[in-house]
């Protein structure tokens, strides 16, 4: 009856309580005997009919009651793949502005040493190294800058930092062809988790041109 649902559980009581009832009464008229007790009455086949009844309701019940378990369940479902289809709709969506903006994006742990979670693609035309590079060696950050701008970089990060303010440093960084760029790097700490969350914009031209203003300035002066 389990197995058959609702409306098979109501048939196979209403079998086995008409199967009660056949053999109750060609018991009664004679044409077949108990071989364990010759004296069966009424009362033992109502008390029998009344528990098959009850079992056939009780059965019933408990199907209802795993169909509704069960349409919660799908509606559940169905809730959760929307709010995943939503997330993901969302996260596609940051991804793809996160990736057309021209400056790098990141997610990194704060200090020479800090581990890369995340650098945005346009990392490997600022640099020439991949994304996945920047992310699979934690020491490369800080390598690729420039030796003289190496310590003072990471000391004005973690002074910021302890004082609360948003890291903004300037520094030299190596590319894959040996040349050094200048970039701007800015960040801010999540709260969450206790990592930078910031972007690396590449200033080499801006650089130059104060470069190239300075020695104007000292041959007018001169």
């Amino acid at each position: 009856g389990l197995l058959a649902g609702r409306k098979g559980t109501i048939i196979v009581g209403a079998a086995i309580l008409a199967e009660v009832i056949l053999f109750g009464f060609l018991e009664s008229q004679g044409y077949i005997t108990n071989k364990f007790s010759q004296f069966n009455y009424f009362a033992d086949y109502f008390s029998t009919s009344l528990c098959i009844v009850l079992v056939t309701v009780f059965q019933w019940l408990v199907i209802a009651r795993l169909n509704e378990n069960i349409k919660t369940a799908e509606q559940e479902i169905a809730e959760r793949e929307l709010v995943e289809t939503q997330l993901r709709d969302a996260e596609n969506r940051y991804r793809n502005l996160v990736e057309q903006i021209p400056a790098v994006v990141y997610i990194s742990e704060p200090g020479a040493a800090g581990v890369w979670h995340y650098v945005s693609p346009q990392i490997e035309a600022m640099t020439g190294f991949t994304p996945e590079e920047w992310t699979g060696n934690q020491n490369l950050w800080y390598r690729l800058i420039h030796p003289e701008d190496r310590e003072k970089t990471v000391q004005a990060e973690s002074t910021a930092l302890s004082e609360g303010h948003m890291p903004r440093t300037e520094y030299r960084l190596q590319t894959r062809s040996g040349a050094y760029i200048w970039v701007q790097d800015q960040s801010m700490r999540s709260m969450e988790n206790n990592v930078l969350q910031g972007f690396l914009v590449d200033i080499t031209a801006r650089k130059l041109a104060e470069d190239q203003l300075q020695k104007r300035l000292a041959e007018l002066n001169a």
